[in-house]
């Protein structure tokens, strides 16, 4: 017997347990009876069909932008019966699971966890060029500028292409803003 058809089994044999345990009368009788026909059949133990005991388990570094991830690899390991708990302390959670959901759980968020980080790295680098952008293009539109500099004593340089993306991109942003865009995008 491979390990699939003997969790497929275990699973039919949990079922006619607690069956055997919560029927009435004839259903009862009847679950008694195929259970230990499963068990002879099979070659398990009561101990083997009892149902697993879910028990709190404690997860770290599950901060706020990685909840939602978190959230949905429990559900897709437990199922939507899961109960997720935020504990005291940054990045701290709690969930009810048995031992074989736990040890699915821990290895796929350490790969998951990893992987979302990179992401969300990438992600605020993109949104602080993005507010030096915004901030730029803010200046420009109202010609806030620093008298630092005399105008006359300005280098004439060459642009690099990045420079030139960079300003077109700030001019662009320019042409559409109002100020209560450029707070919007402030906030964030």
């Amino acid at each position: 017997m491979t390990q699939e058809e003997k969790n497929k089994a275990l699973i039919t044999g949990r079922k006619i347990y607690l069956l055997s345990v919560q029927g009435v009368g004839g259903e009862k009788e009847n679950a008694v009876k195929m259970l230990e026909a499963f068990l002879t059949k099979y070659n398990f133990t009561i101990q083997d069909v009892l149902p697993e005991i879910r028990t709190k388990r404690i997860f770290i570094g599950v901060n706020r932008e990685m909840h939602q991830m978190f959230a949905n690899l429990c559900a897709s390991i437990i199922g939507k019966d899961f109960q997720l708990y935020q504990l005291r302390g940054p990045g701290r959670m709690s969930i009810m699971a048995t031992d074989q959901e736990f040890y699915d759980l821990s290895e796929r968020w350490r790969i998951y966890r990893k992987e979302l980080h990179k992401i969300l790295l990438k992600k605020k680098k993109e949104q602080q060029k993005e507010l030096e952008l915004l901030t730029g293009a803010f200046i420009h539109k109202h010609k806030l500028y620093a008298n630092d500099k005399d105008e006359n004593s300005e280098e004439d340089r060459q642009l690099t292409h990045e420079e030139i993306l960079e300003i077109m991109k700030m001019l662009k942003m320019t042409e559409g803003m109002n100020d209560i865009n450029f707070y919007k995008r402030l906030i964030k």
